[in-house]
């Protein structure tokens, strides 16, 4: 609940690794080394495949700067192909570009469609997780907003289901 109240006060971004290097203690290694060029590349192939793992680990480098130069607008590109099929960690991470307009423009109500998307495509502590920021985000939004939000996300469930048969 912290980290929900941190980012709408926009003390922290809505991404669970950078949500967890703001609760990680000062010496803790919040992330590994970069990735090599040749780990890039093969994330890359990978993605440009469709793999959402890969897609969304793509996203990440670019969002984070971590193998490639950091670029939000490729970042919410790749994390997009990602959520497009499902990818919860994905669907969270673009409603946090979507929440500080990186890469994207600034936009509530997509932001609250990916969160809704992300609670409803993943269990247990990551849906808790997910939920809080979407309720923290919620607080921040009209009832307008967030009607049109649920209405998108419920439409986007439906086309998804349907490519999924």
């Amino acid at each position: 609940m912290v980290v929900a109240a941190l980012l709408c006060c926009g003390l922290v971004t809505a991404s669970p690794s950078r949500a967890a290097q703001a609760q990680a203690p000062p010496n803790a290694t919040a992330q590994p080394d970069a990735p090599t060029p040749e780990m890039i590349a093969l994330e890359r192939k990978s993605a440009e495949a469709g793999d959402p793992f890969m897609q969304y680990m793509l996203g990440g480098a670019y969002d984070f700067g971590r193998g490639v130069t950091q670029d939000y607008a490729e970042a919410a590109k790749w994390y997009r192909k990602s959520a497009d099929q499902g990818y919860a960690p994905a669907q969270f991470n673009l409603s946090a570009l979507y929440v500080y307009g990186q890469g994207v423009p600034q936009d509530y109500v997509s932001a609250h469609m990916w969160l809704n998307l992300a609670t409803a495509h993943s269990s247990g502590d990551q849906q808790k997780q997910y939920a809080e920021f979407r309720d923290a985000l919620a607080a921040k939004m009209t009832a307008q907003q967030i009607a049109e939000a649920q209405l998108l996300a419920r439409k986007w469930q439906v086309e998804f289901d349907k490519r999924k048969k």
